[in-house]
C-alpha cells in the first residue's frame, strides 16, 4: 500500500464523516469510502403493528428515492466504485437482525444478506474500510465479521457457504461474501 493510500486510510478511519473532505484534499475520489448522512440517509414508515418488520425509503443527497428497504435504523452506507452497500438494524431488543444490501447506482437492490437470530443481541461498530474492497465490523456477541465486495458476481452454493447467524434469499450468485466465527451466546 502506498502511503497516500495509506494516509487515505488511515485519515478517513480516524475522521468518521471528515473522511470526505480529506480525500477532496487529497486530490482524489475514493474507491471506498463512509458516507455522511447528508449524502445519504433514510427515512422509517410508520409500522401498523409492532410485529411488523420496519421499512425505510432512502434519502440521496436531500431528496427521496424510490428505493424502499427493510430495517428500521441505517447504521452505515458505504460506496465503492458506484455502488453502494447499506448496514440496517431492526431496532428489537433481545433480537436485533443487521440487514445489509448491495445496491447498484440507481439504489437498486443486487444482493442481500441478514445477519442474527432469535434471542441474539448485538450492537452495530468498529466499522472500519480496507482497500480495495473489504469492510470489517463486530455485531452479535462482539464477533468479527468481514466482507469482500465483487464487481461482477461469484456463483456459489447458498446451504454451505455462509457462516452460522448468516441467511440470504436462494440464488446461486452474490455480490459481496460474509466471513465469520460467531461463538454461542451463553
Amino acid at each position: 500500500m502506498d502511503w497516500r493510500r495509506r494516509l487515505r486510510y488511515e485519515w478517513g478511519y480516524r475522521c468518521g464523516e471528515q473522511q470526505s473532505l480529506q480525500l477532496d484534499w487529497l486530490g482524489e475520489m475514493a474507491k471506498l469510502r463512509i458516507l455522511s448522512n447528508g449524502e445519504l440517509s433514510a427515512r422509517q414508515f410508520p409500522t401498523k403493528a409492532d410485529s411488523e418488520i420496519p421499512q425505510c425509503k432512502l434519502i440521496v443527497e436531500g431528496k427521496e428515492s424510490p428505493t424502499i428497504l427493510s430495517g428500521a435504523i441505517l447504521e452505515a452506507a458505504v460506496r465503492w466504485n458506484g455502488y453502494y452497500f447499506l448496514f440496517f438494524t431492526d431496532d428489537i431488543p433481545e433480537e436485533d437482525m443487521l440487514s445489509m444490501y448491495f445496491l447498484d447506482s440507481n439504489f437498486r437492490p443486487l444482493d442481500t444478506a441478514t445477519l442474527g437470530g432469535a434471542y441474539s443481541t448485538g450492537n452495530f461498530r468498529n466499522l472500519r474500510l480496507i482497500e480495495p474492497n473489504i469492510l470489517t465490523f463486530r455485531f452479535i456477541g462482539g464477533t468479527d465479521w468481514k466482507i469482500e465486495l465483487f464487481e461482477t458476481p461469484e456463483y456459489f452454493l447458498p446451504f454451505f457457504a455462509e457462516p452460522r447467524g448468516v441467511t440470504r434469499k436462494l440464488t446461486l450468485k452474490r455480490y459481496f461474501k460474509i466471513f465469520g466465527n460467531p461463538k454461542p451466546e451463553a
